[in-house]
């Protein structure tokens, strides 16, 4: 899958007044059946629905994980408190559960014997969000920054078993597609950064979002 790429749409695709405004001047005229379904679409199918919809009114966890237990680096502390946030944020009457309370309890489990589940039930949680982070590059040779990783989400129905009710991999993310010189900002602005763009691609997942949401990356970074 290529990297996504900034592509802004023309501005009369979200003027939905003008659309209106061309619906209603069409309805005297004969023949205006497509453009009027063409004008709906526009004003009501701009938004994509969310690949998983189960999370609302839920109690949910979030834990970036690896075989041992919960990911505790700098990397794996971002990213988890960014998806946490933006679930929060985005998803109908969601109920987050505090990132730190999901380290307090990992850090409970002896060492080699962390689970997915045991750690939903003890958290009282619903689903658990489990992300697994791991091959995180930031380089591109020595002038240039350009984030890669493999990034796996698992989603767990705590009442459901072990087995994960949904999942996605990003590990085609990278960004920004052209790279971006070193000289723009120190390495832990671009991790944090690069950790914050992967996350609002995970939260899309489980959120209605607008079409076109999933690109402009490149954009952001070059804002800074």
């Amino acid at each position: 899958m290529p990297p996504h790429q900034f592509a802004p749409g023309p501005f009369w695709l979200f003027n939905k007044g003008f659309v209106c405004l061309l619906i209603l001047s069409c309805l005297t005229v004969t023949g205006c059946t497509k453009l009027m379904t063409l004008g709906a679409l526009l004003i009501y199918g701009t938004e994509i629905p969310a690949d998983f919809k189960e999370l609302q009114g839920k109690r949910v966890a979030v834990a970036v994980v690896t075989p041992n237990g919960v990911n505790k680096d700098a990397a794996g502390v971002t990213l988890s408190r960014q998806i946490s946030a933006l679930l929060a944020a985005n998803v109908k009457k969601v109920s987050m559960i505090e990132p730190n309370e999901v380290d307090a309890v990992a850090n409970d489990f002896p060492s080699g014997s962390f689970d997915v589940i045991k750690l939903g039930k003890q958290l009282d949680a619903e689903y658990v969000l489990a992300v697994q982070l791991s091959d995180l590059q930031l380089h591109d040779g020595p002038t240039l920054y350009k984030g890669r990783c493999k990034c796996d989400v698992n989603v767990y129905e705590i009442a459901e078993g072990d087995l994960p009710v949904f999942t996605k991999d990003h590990s085609s993310f990278i960004a920004p597609s052209n790279g971006l010189s070193k000289t723009a900002m120190d390495e832990t602005k671009f991790q944090s950064l690069y950790l914050g763009v992967l996350a609002k691609f995970i939260a899309m997942s489980f959120h209605p979002h607008e079409r076109g949401a999933d690109v402009g990356i490149d954009a952001v970074f070059h804002s800074f």
